[in-house]
């Protein structure tokens, strides 16, 4: 229903909810939130590899929850993201 590869490979969500409107090729505002930089980008995938740590960003401030969103090393740049540290806190909005 999503269009993502991943939910037909392995059959399951990993106990997170279907959201159609986060459909590959959807598009996300992503504002980092230590920087204020902010930018629209689409959605490429639905299973990030990083959404099965439960880790913490502690940059600018600890982040309430564990990593939610995998960006291209171009994206993370671009929004001010330190390739060192590797990550940062962002609030993402479904993109207008």
């Amino acid at each position: 229903e999503t269009g993502c590869a991943e939910d037909q490979a392995h059959g399951h969500t990993h106990g997170y909810v279907r959201m159609p409107y986060l459909a590959i090729g959807s598009v996300l505002r992503v504002r980092n939130e230590c920087t204020c930089l902010e930018c629209m980008l689409p959605v490429t995938g639905c299973a990030p590899v990083a959404r099965l740590f439960n880790d913490r960003c502690v940059t600018c401030g600890t982040s309430p929850r564990g990593r939610i969103a995998d960006l291209t090393m171009a994206s993370f740049v671009a929004l001010g993201g330190e390739l060192d540290r590797g990550c940062f806190n962002a609030t993402i909005t479904i993109g207008e």
